[in-house]
């Protein structure tokens, strides 16, 4: 799928990629690494295995990765006090593009 092709999904939406990437960048690659698969100084610092999420992202709905996005699960924070309801569609539109 092309880059130009994902926009239009995405305005068509209502949700915006590159604000979701930029989300990502701030709050979920340090742990979830640039790719969504991890990342392991990450993983050696918390002494946990971060899910690969490109995976995950093909077996879920939009409404269950906003939850897990929103909620969080341990040792990952919730995010609806930090971040907006837009941000949040943003971001699990970006990472959606991540496991393609």
């Amino acid at each position: 799928m092309t880059l130009g092709w994902l926009l239009f999904i995405s305005s068509a939406s209502g949700a915006d990629i590159q604000a979701g990437k930029t989300v990502y960048q701030k709050n979920c690659f340090n742990c979830h690494g640039v790719d969504g698969k991890g990342n392991p100084t990450a993983e050696k610092l918390l002494k946990i295995k971060v899910p690969d999420m490109t995976e995950s992202v093909k077996q879920k709905s939009d409404e269950e990765l906003l939850k897990a996005v929103s909620e969080g699960k341990a040792p990952m924070p919730p995010f609806p006090k930090t971040l907006k309801e837009a941000d949040l569609k943003n971001v699990v539109e970006y990472i959606k593009t991540l496991a393609k």
